[in-house]
């Protein structure tokens, strides 16, 4: 865990200098998303699909150009990101859980490549990877009197996982800035946790619109 996390330094650290180092280059930008995220909560006792949670993300981004037609992205993101399980347990002495959530929370470093469409003006596709340090999970059990349980499990998760990104934006030039807007879909590779205590968490999935503006 101490090398993943010292990885994950030396990544974030090489994109700090490199943007320092060509800053003439580079185009800035800040965006906000919100939207809906789900995955997978499996063991041998729950056997439930999982609901969708609200997620959101907060971006610091970077541009700098690669040709005319294709730009290549990268910049800090924090993300937080989750799910929900409803719970089917009777118990014979005290409350009963009715539903079992995961709250995520990520400082991750993406590179995607946005592809300027050449028939659409200001529209790009948009897509690439996402390398995501764990920052905190909890585990929150509701139960059927209303009364909830939580407890921090971070040291149950993986401390550094991969996901994929993809999706179509908008600009929209103003005086001195661009605004955007970019519908987005995301997804772990690795599974997120391989032997917790409540189980294995598979893949996450969220789907996302962000706005942000560029300078």
């Amino acid at each position: 865990m101490v090398i993943l996390r010292n990885s994950f330094y030396f990544i974030l650290s090489v994109v700090f200098l490199s943007n320092m180092s060509h800053a003439q280059e580079f185009n800035y930008g800040l965006s906000i998303g919100l939207g809906q995220s789900s995955g997978i909560f499996t063991d041998e006792i729950y056997e439930n699909k999982t609901n969708s949670e609200m997620n959101y993300n907060l971006n610091a981004l970077v541009y700098f150009p690669s040709t005319s037609n294709l730009k290549v992205q990268t910049g800090i993101k924090f993300f937080r990101t989750g799910y929900n399980v409803d719970l089917n347990i009777k118990t014979f002495v005290g409350p009963s859980p009715k539903n079992h959530s995961i709250d995520l929370s990520f400082l991750a470093i993406p590179f995607n490549l946005n592809y300027l469409l050449p028939f659409f003006s200001n529209a790009y596709l948009s897509g690439g990877l996402e390398v995501a340090y764990l920052l905190s999970a909890y585990s929150d059990f509701l139960n059927d009197d209303n009364s909830s349980f939580q407890e921090n499990v971070t040291n149950q998760f993986n401390d550094l996982n991969v996901f994929f990104a993809i999706g179509i934006g908008l600009d929209v030039p103003m005086h001195k800035i661009t605004l955007f807007i970019k519908p987005e879909y995301t997804r772990s590779i690795n599974a997120l946790a391989e032997n917790s205590s409540f189980g294995k968490a598979s893949h996450i999935e969220t789907i996302v619109l962000n706005i942000g503006f560029k300078l």
